[in-house]
């Protein structure tokens, strides 16, 4: 345990934070947890019988004699109790060590149960290390030393605790209002797994959702149990509004499936042969598209004009002019004044990469590599160029989505020339084309 913690206070004094993908975070928890569960004694009786007894009780026990005085603590442990995701001992255990550690308080029952006298009646002296009387001491000046490390984890990325600490990658997505999502949904062992995703559809788009994902929220509520008509009945209560949809991917970063999602993916019928070779295949592709990235950072100032043949590709280099206030409406009628406004005011340009990204546009300041503007795709209203200055382009947004924004700004750019601009317009609208929006 030491050497973990001497890595993780090192790292978190260089990068300020250490995240779930770590590479010493599995490892810690394995270690944390066979140290509160080692040498646990006696049972825990239940209306069902006697079972064998977690760490997740005694940090129950702890928390309900409220000797602690620290309330990140309870926080920690009253999270665990109203989480949907977690439904055994073992699960909830290995939640609250992620919520104490995101809290800076796991040090807090150990240091209760030292201080009170009750570890000796919890844990075997000879078989534990909370039990024994150095040992513990040690243990809790090392806790001390981790609850001064910032972890910055997604502690909704829970739904597979119960079974393994091997968590898998977890994505939050906001779609832009639409009649239909393009999603087929099945449903096993409690959970709603998505089983196909209809091509050119909103949850296609650059394959955000992808078969065999299993969806974890749907507008911010917990879907493991939920039951069949919920889902469509939740889709149909927020129609017209945007959608928010998290998932759990039945597959790591390379591709490869992701072992506790596998008898799900089997019960529902899915070839994995032909899941497997997917992933991969798309891992492959963001991979070189990653590349792909890094290399236009690295384009001088003036690079030449792209091919008229070529796709439309992220990164495009372009000057923003600046933005102007349009009013209260952002529809397409107002670019015109908008752009013509920012040009008369003489703006100061910024040279700037307008990335396409799977939620929204970004712009990225070439020279510093910092975020100019971000807008999603639900806050912006409309795009488009003067017939006059086709070089000139412009997309509205709002402060808020659209539909309920009250104050719209035009934001203007300069293309390398008019084939660029049309490119770049084409994009933005593909981002939202198939809302109410109006382009």
């Amino acid at each position: 345990m030491q050497d973990y913690v001497l890595t993780l206070t090192k790292d978190s004094q260089e990068r300020n934070e250490i995240l779930d993908d770590h590479p010493s975070m599995l490892p810690f928890c394995e270690v944390l947890e066979k140290i509160f569960r080692e040498g646990l004694l006696g049972p825990v009786f239940t209306p069902f019988g006697a079972t064998k007894k977690d760490y997740w009780s005694v940090m129950e026990s702890v928390y309900q004699e409220r000797n602690s005085v620290s309330s990140s603590f309870h926080h920690a442990v009253e999270a665990v109790q109203k989480s949907q995701r977690v439904h055994t001992q073992q699960g909830r255990g290995r939640l609250f060590i992620r919520c104490a550690l995101f809290k800076r308080c796991l040090h807090v029952p150990v240091e209760s149960l030292i201080r009170c006298g009750r570890a000796s009646s919890l844990y075997d002296r000879r078989d534990s290390v909370i039990g024994h009387e150095i040992l513990a001491e040690i243990c809790l000046s090392l806790l001390r030393q981790v609850s001064l490390i910032k972890f910055r984890l997604n502690l909704r990325n829970a739904c597979f605790l119960d079974e393994t600490w091997l968590l898998p990658l977890y994505r939050r997505f906001e779609f832009v209002p639409c009649e239909r999502l393009g999603v087929k949904f099945g449903f096993c062992k409690s959970r709603v797994l998505v089983v196909d995703v209809e091509p050119n559809s909103v949850a296609a788009e650059e394959d955000n959702i992808e078969p065999g994902d299993i969806v974890d929220e749907l507008y911010a509520e917990c879907c493991y149990g939920m039951r069949r008509g919920r889902v469509s009945a939740l889709l149909k209560l927020y129609q017209g509004m945007p959608i928010y949809i998290s998932v759990v991917k039945c597959h790591s970063a390379t591709g490869d499936l992701y072992p506790p999602a596998i008898p799900l993916l089997e019960s529902l019928r899915l070839d994995l042969a032909q899941l497997t070779a997917a992933y991969q295949s798309r891992a492959a592709q963001r991979r070189r598209l990653a590349a792909s990235a890094d290399r236009l950072d690295r384009l001088p100032d003036d690079p030449e004009p792209p091919d008229e043949k070529a796709p439309y590709c992220a990164g495009a280099p372009v000057t923003y002019l600046g933005a102007g206030f349009v009013g209260n409406r952002g529809d397409v009628t107002v670019i015109e004044m908008g752009v013509e406004n920012v040009l008369r005011n003489q703006p100061q340009t910024q040279q700037v990469q307008l990335v396409l990204g799977e939620m929204g546009v970004t712009l990225v300041d070439r020279a510093s590599g910092e975020v100019v503007r971000k807008h999603s795709y639900t806050e912006i209203a409309s795009c488009g160029r003067r017939n006059d200055r086709l070089r000139y382009f412009a997309y509205v947004a709002g402060e808020t989505s659209c539909n309920m924004a009250r104050f719209f700004y035009c934001h203007v750019f300069e293309a390398l020339d008019e084939q660029q601009a049309k490119d770049v317009l084409h994009g933005i609208a593909e981002g939202f084309r198939r809302t109410h929006f109006a382009v």
